[in-house]
């Protein structure tokens, strides 16, 4: 193991301790497929590749009332202020 791989499992084990979710996946280490799933991990770095569970992107726009135009200002409104606040959050498996 190299020391940026020994950087990058000490983020992972760090994060854990942390409180955040780890995933990991079985046997995907060089072939970099597979699906992820929640672990409690053993740390077996040579069977599992391990991450923290990725965190879903979310955007606000603000949608006219007609609903054909956005905009991506998320502080403010525009001027008129018929237009609503919609939120979007990625959707992350």
């Amino acid at each position: 193991m190299t020391k940026e791989e020994t950087l990058q499992c000490i983020k992972v084990m760090q994060a854990y301790v942390d409180g955040k979710t780890v995933q990991a996946r079985y046997g995907a280490v060089q072939r970099n497929e597979g699906n992820w799933h929640a672990v409690n991990p053993n740390w077996d770095w040579e069977r599992y590749e391990y991450r923290v569970k990725l965190e879903p992107m979310e955007i606000v726009v603000w949608v006219d009332p007609e609903g054909t135009r956005v905009s991506l200002n998320t502080f403010y409104p525009p001027s008129d202020a018929a237009w609503t606040k919609k939120k979007f959050r990625e959707v992350v498996e």
